[in-house]
């Protein structure tokens, strides 16, 4: 089973994604960049899936984030 963290400012594609995977799979869904880090803070994931326009930090900012630690 794959830990699977979705970050998505928008909630109903944040929530179609939650529900799609989470009956094969860990889910956990952040609205922001900023709460994915502090998610992946806590345990590591598998796989990130991030929206990439979003207020604050972009997804392509958490994934450079992600790529340095």
């Amino acid at each position: 089973m794959a830990a699977i963290l979705i970050v998505d400012d928008d909630d109903a594609v944040r929530d179609v994604l939650y529900d799609l995977f989470n009956e094969e799979h860990l889910c956990h869904a952040a609205s922001s960049a900023e709460q994915a880090l502090a998610f992946i803070r806590e345990q590591p994931y598998d796989v990130v899936l991030t929206d990439i326009s979003m207020p604050g930090l972009s997804g392509v900012e958490l994934l450079g984030h992600l790529r340095q630690s």
